[in-house]
């Protein structure tokens, strides 16, 4: 029973669903309908309406005119559809100048990093309009600034979506000679390419730009000359790291729209104020630090030579200290292709670190390899004194040969006491001619009187002693050429 309820009640919330339904789709044709004759009717009336709709008013005095929203959405609004002229159909054939003023009333926080600085600017532009000449009395409300030629000013070098108000105001002269006043304050964030080939020692310009959505042919932009920019330097926020001159700047340029599809010049209104960077921070934590760190490095030196791997561990440590104070420095600045004043001195600082390991290194290497030629040089010239010496100890260990004229010891052996005679032939070592040598023999050293064998004396140049045997005990050796 309660299951056959339930599954009645299910079914009835089925059928008001599909009917709501059938309601909303007839709802929202009859939505389009209205809205289609709404449009038609918005059509018409801008069709049928005048290019000018002023009435007159009695009021004593010239001051000027003021239609200032008090709704901030509402002001936004205004400046942007009826301030800044999105009736295209009021059109000047000739050129107009607009005299422009830009005032910073505050300069917040300058990110180098991202290349934008914040602050809260006012832009004043004035421009001449001859429909209002002569209508000093004619009251704020009751003005339509569409119904007026607007230069369609914007910002140019704003970021992001920033707080802007814009209103509108009618200055006269003596003569009655009408100017439209548009004012604008800005606060928000502001793009600015940031010049960094002196840092930490620049100076940066802090730039508002505006801009027209006309051509240069048909808007002119110039200072004020009776209203000039201004600066308020007391409500500089970032005062800390940087310094504001008083200073303010301005000129023109042209810019070009790309996705347009027709090509043209638009002109351009710059004022910027300086800003200089305090570089006391990176001096005393980068600069001085790095220059002892580099110092240090020379100290290695005092370390003996007959040590390089402690030599150039002392090295290395100090070049990994240089390169994480480079990973600190570059948290400081964007991504940039070229080289700052700091990037230069601390590169210098690591190629002067290389420098010295590169130097431990090769003298090492050098030195080795001195050792070892001074080394391999000794053993050859030992191993020849060795053979020198045991040549002359088998030489000494040969028989005893004295010229007899001279008593030349030839071999100072003591192998012989015999006396020798006298040849014929001549001895060339002594330089005496007739003279001859002759070879006394122990009798125990030939005992069988054989024949000695051949004999060479290198003392004697190649000189052959040839054996003339005739007594065992004696025997005379004839020395030829």
């Amino acid at each position: 029973m309660m299951m056959s309820s339930s599954f009645e009640r299910l079914r009835m919330s089925k059928e008001e669903c599909e009917e709501f339904v059938t309601s909303l789709k007839g709802l929202e044709a009859t939505m389009r309908d209205h809205l289609k004759a709404l449009a038609s009717c918005v059509s018409a009336a801008k069709k049928e309406a005048p290019p000018t709709g002023q009435s007159a008013a009695s009021a004593k005095g010239s001051q000027p005119l003021t239609s200032k929203p008090s709704d901030p959405f509402l002001s936004k609004v205004h400046g942007n559809e009826l301030g800044n002229g999105i009736n295209s159909s009021v059109t000047r054939k000739e050129k107009v100048t607009i005299y422009v003023k830009t005032v910073f009333l505050k300069v917040g926080e300058i990110d180098t990093l991202r290349d934008r600085f914040a602050a809260d600017a006012f832009v004043q532009a004035k421009w001449r309009e001859p429909a209002l000449d002569g209508k000093q009395n004619l009251p704020t409300s009751e003005i339509d600034w569409s119904n007026y030629w607007s230069p369609k000013l914007s910002i140019d070098n704003v970021f992001g979506d920033p707080k802007e108000t814009v209103w509108h105001t009618v200055l006269f002269d003596s003569r009655g000679t009408a100017m439209i006043c548009q004012k604008r304050r800005v606060n928000g964030s502001f793009l600015e390419y940031m010049e960094l080939n002196q840092f930490p020692f620049d100076t940066q310009d802090l730039t508002v730009s505006l801009t027209t959505d006309l051509s240069d042919k048909e808007v002119e932009f110039v200072e004020d000359p009776n209203d000039r920019c201004a600066l308020n330097v007391e409500s500089f926020v970032d005062e800390q790291e940087w310094k504001l001159h008083k200073m303010i700047h301005t000129w023109t340029r042209t810019r070009e729209e790309a996705f347009k599809s027709i090509q043209c010049l638009h002109p351009v209104f710059s004022a910027a104020c300086k800003a200089s960077r305090r570089p006391e921070f990176f001096i005393w934590n980068i600069l001085i630090v790095m220059f002892l760190i580099c110092s240090l490095s020379f100290a290695t030196f005092a370390v003996g030579v007959g040590l390089p791997q402690n030599r150039l561990q002392l090295s290395f440590i100090l070049l990994l200290t240089t390169v994480s104070f480079k990973f600190v420095v570059n948290q400081s600045l964007p991504m940039i292709s070229y080289l700052t004043y700091l990037d230069k001195y601390i590169l210098s600082s690591m190629a002067i670190l290389c420098c010295i390991c590169v130097w431990h290194a090769v003298v090492t290497a050098i030195q080795n390899s001195i050792n070892e030629t001074t080394a391999i040089s000794a053993d050859r010239a030992k191993e020849n004194l060795q053979l020198i010496r045991e040549k002359e100890n088998n030489s000494k260990d040969q028989f005893g040969v004295k010229c007899e004229k001279c008593h030349l010891d030839r071999t100072a052996p003591s192998l012989c006491t015999s006396n020798y005679a006298t040849g014929s032939n001549q001895f060339d070592d002594c330089g005496i001619d007739g003279g001859s040598i002759q070879v006394g023999m122990d009798p125990m050293a030939n005992q069988g009187h054989g024949t000695i064998p051949e004999i060479y004396l290198s003392d004697i140049d190649t000189r052959t002693i040839k054996n003339n045997m005739t007594d065992p005990n004696q025997t005379t050796l004839t020395t030829y050429n």
